[in-house]
């Protein structure tokens, strides 16, 4: 499937082979079909195709580094999935332990107010 749209993609962008070509036509067409025309037709066609090449070659080799770096992203993201669940996991635990403590005393807090309360309205009542 890729390769058919990379073939589609191909049609539908001329590269420098198609440039170099027109141009020889060009080139002969302007000169007359002479022999410097000729040369120079020749000369156009050669380096639209060495051009065309090298291009090919260019996008080709980026295309595979692209490859490498994705799947070394993908290598990366599947090494550091477990290392992020467990600092997830270890902070979730550390917050639940922080949440037990807190509520623990509150609690505290509260029982000695109750006492405090008790104690101040037992003593008020005692006064009167």
């Amino acid at each position: 499937m890729k390769a058919a749209t990379h073939r589609l993609a191909d049609l539908a962008n001329p590269g420098l082979a198609a440039l170099g070509g027109l141009g020889a036509v060009c080139s002969l067409a302007v000169s007359g079909a002479s022999i410097a025309g000729g040369v120079c037709a020749a000369a156009l066609l050669v380096a639209g195709v060495v051009g065309e090449r090298a291009e090919r070659r260019r996008r080709l080799r980026a295309q595979a580094q692209l490859e490498q770096l994705l799947a070394g992203f993908e290598s990366f993201g599947g090494d550091l999935a477990p290392v992020w669940s467990g600092q997830i996991e270890s902070s979730r635990g550390q917050m639940e332990a922080a949440i037990a403590s807190l509520s623990g005393r509150f609690a505290n807090i509260v029982s000695h107010l109750g006492r405090t309360l008790d104690q101040s309205a037992g003593a008020g009542a005692a006064s009167q």
